[in-house]
């Protein structure tokens, strides 16, 4: 889902909340209440651009191709997740 070394920033699509959203991943971890959290950039939906989803929430996410640079509100160390496993 995340950068590395070898891999692309993977764009997803995905269902969040019975709705079918274009997503790109920047922050991958442990929210405060001890649950996976995953802050994403929507390219188009939803009512804000750089959310946190509920790992657990995100369903039938396929690839649907790459992007280049994070979202414009992006920041690393994400305060909202208090154990980073990945981040752009």
């Amino acid at each position: 889902m995340f950068r590395s070394s070898n891999m692309k920033r993977q764009r997803l699509s995905c269902v969040y909340h019975g709705k079918t959203r274009p997503i790109g991943p920047q922050c991958y971890g442990i929210g405060s209440k001890g649950l996976e959290r995953v802050r994403v950039h929507q390219v188009e939906g939803g009512k804000q651009r750089e959310p946190l989803f509920y790992a657990s929430d995100i369903e039938n996410a396929m690839p649907v191709g790459t992007f280049n640079s994070p979202g414009p509100s992006y920041k690393r160390n994400d305060f909202a997740i208090v154990t980073i496993f990945a981040q752009l």
